[in-house]
């Protein structure tokens, strides 16, 4: 089965970019198709070889770099195409959203 993902990763520590900048590059590494943007990183793949990469990239992160926030979104739709979030009403909201909700008031 295919499978688009997107991970947010938070490394709890005052040097961050350096850990978010490791893990893109061994999730480019995997060999899955890997879209990294401001908000979050997009992996494209199958299932199995997908959630294998953030099993692993998960497991070497909290080895390497210590505590550490995760966030795996799953969507049951094609994400691809999708690079960061729209600004609604003072909030974020993901760019595949249909227009006329974001439309509003």
């Amino acid at each position: 089965m295919y499978l688009s993902a997107q991970i947010s990763y938070y490394p709890l520590t005052d040097d961050y970019k350096a850990p978010v900048k490791d893990i893109v590059k061994r999730l480019e590494l995997s060999g899955l198709e890997v879209h990294a943007n401001r908000m979050s990183t997009q992996i494209f793949g199958e299932f199995e070889d997908v959630m294998s990469a953030f099993s692993e990239i998960m497991k070497w992160s909290f080895e390497t770099y210590g505590k550490a926030v995760f966030v795996l979104s799953i969507p049951i739709i094609e994400i691809r195409g999708f690079y960061g979030a729209q600004m609604v009403r003072g909030l974020p909201v993901l760019a595949w959203l249909s227009p006329s909700y974001t439309s509003g008031p």
